[in-house]
């Protein structure tokens, strides 16, 4: 049995502290670097600013009260109820008070890193997009998805054929999975109206597959890349299944 490892509040405090701490420059072009270096020392410089003007309201409320207590306009109750405000903003101060070129670096290598990937990761995806083809095993998925989510509102089968419910028992696949195996191996299923249970919607095959295919890639590109980056949604395989059984999008 596995061992269930318990973290405490701090355990998880030195966890984060160790991962910011070495936070890596390696991969960082220098003249990247030194743009981020830049850019930490004028956030320094802003949080100094804005330390000195925290410190500067601060001691004028102080002196404030000190003189509203003195001359007598002022309770000295009103210390005891300042005392969190002044909590509040002596924190404050401390929070602008404590900034560094290297704490504020961490947060922007961090970030640069992270945009980096977020790039590299995009880029890749459009690159994938110009070769990747849908598979076989893509259709099968598009209809699970499709026909247990995404259309289940609009279509009724009104007899599953033979050979789907023996590919059913040759491999124990759903129904659903079935279908599309059923479909690619040569067959073909008539589709209705879910609300009409007797109107007759189209029959998906083969032909009516690569059409759907083509459909989806020049008129339903977000759809059609969504499949092909393994994104997609139910609502992108009801397009697909709408595609294939009518050749538009009719319900949704």
């Amino acid at each position: 049995m596995k061992k269930i490892v318990k973290l405490t509040e701090a355990d998880l405090t030195k966890l984060v502290k160790t991962i910011v701490e070495n936070i890596s420059t390696e991969d960082i072009p220098q003249e990247d670097l030194d743009a981020l270096r830049a850019e930490a020392q004028k956030i320094v410089d802003a949080d100094q600013q804005h330390a000195l003007k925290k410190k500067e309201e601060l001691d004028r409320i102080l002196e404030n009260i000190r003189q509203g207590i003195k001359n007598g306009t002022l309770d000295p109750s009103v210390n005891d109820l300042m005392v969190d405000f002044i909590k509040e903003k002596e924190r404050e101060l401390g929070y602008y008070g404590t900034a560094t070129v290297e704490k504020i670096m961490q947060g922007l290598i961090f970030e640069y890193k992270r945009k980096k990937a977020y790039e590299d990761y995009e880029r890749e995806k459009i690159e994938r997009r110009k070769t990747k083809k849908i598979t076989k095993q893509d259709i099968i998925d598009l209809f699970v998805t499709a026909l247990e989510g995404g259309s289940n509102y609009w279509y009724y089968i009104p007899k599953i054929p033979a050979g789907v419910r023996q590919i059913k028992t040759e491999t124990g696949m759903a129904t659903s999975e079935a279908i599309g195996e059923y479909i690619l191996r040569g067959g073909n299923i008539q589709i209705n109206d879910a609300e009409d249970e007797e109107e007759v919607l189209g029959t998906v095959d083969m032909t009516s597959l690569l059409e759907a295919i083509d459909l989806l890639k020049s008129d339903y590109t977000h759809a059609y890349e969504n499949i092909i980056d393994e994104e997609y949604d139910a609502d992108d395989a009801d397009i697909f299944f709408q595609l294939a059984v009518m050749g538009e999008v009719t319900f949704g």
